[in-house]
C-alpha cells in the first residue's frame, strides 16, 4: 500500500542562515526571519472605544494608541492598524484571544493571527537604505519615529511595519504565503551593505 501524507515546514524552509552579499568586513544590516509570533487582530465594538482604552490602561497600564503608533508593555504590543482596530503581537508564542477576551471582555472583535502572518525584522546601520529600495514611504527617523508604524507596500506585498523603540530596528508583517517572497526581497535588498540572515526555530 502506497502511504502519502503533509510534512509541516517553517515559512522559512529552504533559506539559509549565514552571511549573503558583501562576504567580508562587519554586516550592516542583520536581516531575522522570526519563529511564530502570537498574533491578533483586535477592533472596539460599536461605541465601545472609551470602554476599551479604560480597560486597557488598567489590565497592562498603556493607553492604546490612536495613531499609527506601537506600545509595548512587555508582555504584549498593541500596534495601530486604523482607527479603533489594533494589531496584537506577543513574544510568548501562544493564543491570545482567551487572554484579551479576559481583560476586555463584551468590548472588542477579535481575530486570530499567528497562523496567517510571519515577521521580519531588519536592523543595523543600513537597514533604512536597504528597505528604501522596496518601501515607498520616508522611514529617515524624523519621519518614523520611535515606534512609528504604516500599512504599505513592500515592492507588490502589502505590509504592516513598526519601528522597535528608538532604534535602527524594523520589523515587516507579512501574510505567511508571501513571507518567504518578501525575505527574498529584503536579503537581495540588502546584499550590496552585506547583511547577515538569521533563521529563528518554530520552537525557540
Amino acid at each position: 500500500m502506497i502511504e502519502s501524507g503533509l510534512t509541516a515546514h517553517s515559512v522559512w524552509h529552504g533559506f539559509g542562515a549565514g552571511r549573503h552579499g558583501r562576504p567580508t568586513g562587519i554586516a550592516s544590516t542583520t536581516i531575522t526571519a522570526r519563529r511564530p509570533l502570537a498574533m491578533a487582530s483586535l477592533s472596539a465594538r460599536h461605541g465601545a472605544a472609551n470602554g476599551l482604552a479604560q480597560a486597557t490602561l488598567q489590565a497592562w497600564g498603556v493607553t492604546l494608541p490612536v495613531t499609527p503608533h506601537r506600545v509595548d508593555t512587555g508582555e504584549l504590543a498593541f500596534i495601530w492598524m486604523g482607527p479603533e482596530r489594533w494589531l496584537v503581537t506577543s513574544e510568548q508564542g501562544r493564543e491570545l484571544a482567551p487572554t484579551l477576551r479576559t481583560a476586555l471582555p463584551d468590548l472588542v472583535y477579535l481575530t486570530e493571527q499567528g497562523d496567517g502572518r510571519a515577521v521580519i525584522r531588519i536592523a543595523g546601520p543600513r537597514a533604512r537604505d536597504a528597505l528604501a529600495k522596496i518601501l515607498p514611504i520616508d522611514l529617515h527617523a524624523r519621519a518614523f519615529g520611535p515606534n512609528a508604524t504604516a500599512l504599505t507596500l513592500a515592492a507588490h506585498i502589502g505590509v504592516q511595519i513598526w519601528r522597535v523603540g528608538d532604534a535602527d530596528c524594523f520589523e515587516v508583517s507579512v501574510f505567511r504565503s508571501l513571507a518567504a517572497d518578501l525575505l527574498d526581497w529584503l536579503v537581495d535588498a540588502s546584499a550590496e551593505f552585506g547583511t547577515d540572515l538569521i533563521i529563528e526555530s518554530d520552537a525557540a
